[in-house]
């Protein structure tokens, strides 16, 4: 994962309401976490701005904020133990 001092100015994504309707309620400036469903479809030698390296284009399936697919997600049987763990370990 990229950290924000690899950023560039042209690493963004665009999504419509139609696939976040959340976009609606967000306020700009502010930053949220998405989980994305992504199929990558093209893997170019990016030559923009005389830089070397690759980029990659991708078609988005679905986009879910962090929290919702959070809660949806069915932990996993080790999840289920850390957590019966920490709560015992708390007492």
């Amino acid at each position: 994962m990229m950290d924000s001092t690899n950023v560039s100015h042209r690493d963004y994504v665009t999504l419509c309401d139609s696939i976040l309707p959340e976009i609606k309620t967000w306020q700009v400036g502010k930053r949220y976490k998405i989980v994305l469903d992504v199929e990558q479809v093209e893997l170019r030698k990016d030559e923009m701005y005389d830089k070397e390296g690759m980029s990659a284009r991708f078609k988005i399936f679905k986009a879910t904020p962090h929290d919702k697919y959070m809660a949806k997600k069915k932990p996993n049987t080790k999840e289920v133990v850390e957590a019966a763990k920490n709560k015992v370990q708390s007492y």
